[in-house]
């Protein structure tokens, strides 16, 4: 009897993590395709100056640099799947979908590269902006940045100090240097 119940128990969490698995990687994919993941290169790119000016004094040489951007898609996979913390608590999997569906059209995209519409796909964006979901989207939009905001800053913070670990653990970074 307990090992009947055991297993069902089990089938019940795993199934439970499964979906929730299965989410997220919908999530994932909907920031994939809406600028995101851009976004999140620009900004993994925008680290670079900032420690370049700040060790300046270093004499880091350009192979060095290189080689910290070596880990970009490890990087921006971890962003992406923190900010899908922040998209779960705001929408449903059948938001995410119809989202999804949107951006991975042409006008969506076009809309995503900020490229001019023609009248028709003008008229494609402006149903969708009608729809339920982007009606949510826009009801969500304020508390939705905060939180992607905090996620983001705290996913720079993360990104500024393992490029700083991996100076240090190059040597660049020696407490003997001014």
């Amino acid at each position: 009897m307990k090992a009947t119940f055991l297993t069902i128990f089990l089938f019940v969490c795993f199934s439970g993590f499964s979906q929730i698995d299965d989410f997220q990687k919908e999530i994932i994919d909907f920031l994939d395709i809406n600028g995101t993941r851009e976004q999140y290169s620009i900004a993994f790119y925008e680290t670079f100056p900032i420690l370049e000016r700040n060790f300046k004094d270093r004499e880091i040489p350009e192979e060095a640099w290189e080689e910290l951007k070596n880990d970009e898609e490890t990087q921006i996979d971890a962003a992406v799947s923190q900010l899908t913390f922040a998209y779960r608590k705001y929408f449903t999997r059948e938001d995410i979908a119809k989202m999804y569906q949107f951006y991975s059209s042409k006008v969506g995209q076009k809309v995503v590269a900020e490229r001019p519409l023609t009248e028709k796909e003008n008229t494609e964006l402006q149903d969708y902006l009608k729809s339920d979901v982007s009606k949510k989207f826009e009801k969500s939009r304020k508390e939705l940045s905060k939180d992607t905001e905090k996620i983001s800053a705290e996913w720079r913070k993360d990104l500024m100090g393992t490029k700083i670990k991996q100076l240090v653990k190059g040597g660049y970074f020696t407490t003997q240097q001014q």
